[in-house]
C-alpha cells in the first residue's frame, strides 16, 4: 500500500471517528451510521471531484473563475443533501444541533449567542474545509510532479550529453593512436607488433569496458600507463617521461584522465625529444580525495599549435561538471617553461 493511499484511509478514518463521537450524543447508533455514512460520502465525493477533476481540468488550466463556479455549486448541492439527510430522513434539524459543551448554556451568554449566529456553520464549513484541503492537496501534488519531472529531464539530458561526450572521446583517441603506429611502420620500427598489441589492449578497454559510469581506479590507471608506454616506443628519446600513481580501491568516470596526458604530450611536440619532460602524479586517500597532477614542459619560443585546450579538455571540463558538481577542482598554470594542470575530485 502506499503511503499516498495509506494517509487517505487514515484522514477519512479519523473524520468517521470524529463524526460518530459528534451524533452519538444526539443520536443512536442506528441513526449516527445512516447520518455519518452519508456524510462522509457527500464530503468524499466533494473531496475527489475536486481533486483528481476539477482542479486539474479548470484551476490547473487557469480557468479560475470557471473553477469557482463549479465549486460553489457543489458546494451548494452538497448543503442541500445534507439537509435533506438530517431533516427530511431522520427529522433532525442539523443547523440547530448544538455542541455538549453549549447545551446547558442559556442563548443570552456569550458562548450561546455566538452559536446562534453562526448556527448554520454545521452545514457550510465543513465542506468548505474539504473543498480547500483538496485544492491544496492537489496544488502541492502538481507541484512536486512538476519537479520530478523536471528532474527526470535533467538527468535524461545529462545522461545524452555524457553519451555524447563519451562518443567524442573514443575517436579522438583512436586516430592519436593509429598515427603513433602509422609513424612506427613508417619508420619500420621492430616495436611496432608490441604497439599494435598495447593499441589492441586499450581499444578493448575503451570499447567494452569504459561503457558504464565508473570504473576502477586502477583501470584507468593501467590505460594510462599503457598510452605512456605507447608514446615510449613511439619515440625512444623520451628519457624524462615520469609516472607516479598511487590508486586506491575506488572507482572513478572512465576516460576521464587522459585528455590531460594527451595535453601534456601535444604541448611538448615541439620540443626536442632529449628536452621533453612530462611528469604525471595519481594519489588517492583513504578518504576518497583524488589528486592527479601533470606537469610537461613547453616551448616558449614556439607555442604549440594545439594550444591549452582543444576538443578533449573542453569535453573533459563538461564532464566534471555533470559528473562530479561542487566535488571538483581544477587548474590550469604555466610557469616559464612548464606548465601545469591540477586535478582533484572528491570521489566519495
Amino acid at each position: 500500500m502506499s503511503i499516498r493511499i495509506a494517509s487517505h484511509l487514515i484522514f477519512w478514518l479519523l473524520y468517521v471517528t470524529l463524526l460518530s463521537t459528534l451524533f452519538l450524543i444526539r443520536l443512536d447508533i442506528y441513526d449516527t451510521a445512516i447520518v455519518v455514512t452519508g456524510l462522509v460520502c457527500l464530503h468524499a465525493g466533494l473531496f475527489y471531484s475536486n481533486y483528481h477533476w476539477i482542479v486539474p481540468s479548470y484551476y490547473l488550466d487557469r480557468k479560475v473563475r470557471q473553477y469557482w463556479v463549479i465549486v460553489l455549486g457543489l458546494v451548494v448541492v452538497v448543503i442541500l443533501c445534507n439537509r435533506f439527510l438530517f431533516q427530511t430522513y431522520l427529522g433532525f434539524d442539523q443547523s440547530n444541533f448544538r455542541p455538549p459543551i453549549l447545551q446547558n448554556s442559556p442563548d443570552t451568554s456569550f458562548p450561546g449567542r455566538a452559536f446562534g449566529v453562526i448556527r448554520f456553520v454545521p452545514l457550510t464549513l465543513p465542506a468548505i474545509i474539504i473543498v480547500l484541503l483538496s485544492l491544496v492537496l492537489r496544488i502541492s501534488t502538481h507541484l512536486r510532479t512538476q519537479d520530478q519531472e523536471k528532474e527526470q529531464l535533467r538527468s535524461a539530458q545529462n545522461d545524452a550529453e555524457l553519451k555524447l561526450l563519451r562518443s567524442q572521446i573514443n575517436p579522438h583517441f583512436l586516430f592519436n593512436s593509429l598515427n603513433n603506429v602509422y609513424s612506427l611502420a613508417v619508420n619500420g620500427a621492430k616495436e611496432t607488433p608490441d604497439m599494435i598489441l598495447k593499441l589492441s589492449a586499450m581499444l578493448r578497454y575503451v570499447i567494452y569496458e569504459s561503457n558504464v559510469d565508473r570504473v576502477a581506479l586502477s583501470k584507468e590507471v593501467d590505460y594510462l600507463q599503457s598510452f605512456v608506454d605507447l608514446q615510449r616506443l613511439k619515440d625512444h628519446e623520451l628519457q624524462r617521461i615520469n609516472t607516479r600513481f598511487r590508486p586506491a580501491s575506488f572507482q572513478i568516470a572512465p576516460m576521464l584522465l587522459i585528455p590531460f596526458v594527451e595535453n601534456a604530450f601535444k604541448h611538448s611536440e615541439s620540443l626536442p625529444s632529449e628536452d621533453i619532460k612530462v611528469d604525471i602524479d595519481m594519489n588517492c586517500s583513504d578518504d576518497g580525495k583524488f589528486d592527479f597532477t601533470v606537469v610537461n614542459s613547453v616551448n616558449t619560443t614556439k607555442p604549440s599549435a594545439n594550444g591549452m585546450g582543444g576538443i578533449g579538455i573542453e569535453n573533459v571540463k563538461r564532464r566534471l561538471a555533470l559528473l562530479y558538481p561542487d566535488r571538483h577542482s581544477l587548474e590550469f598554470k604555466e610557469h616559464l617553461s612548464e606548465y601545469r594542470v591540477q586535478l582533484q575530485i572528491q570521489l566519495t
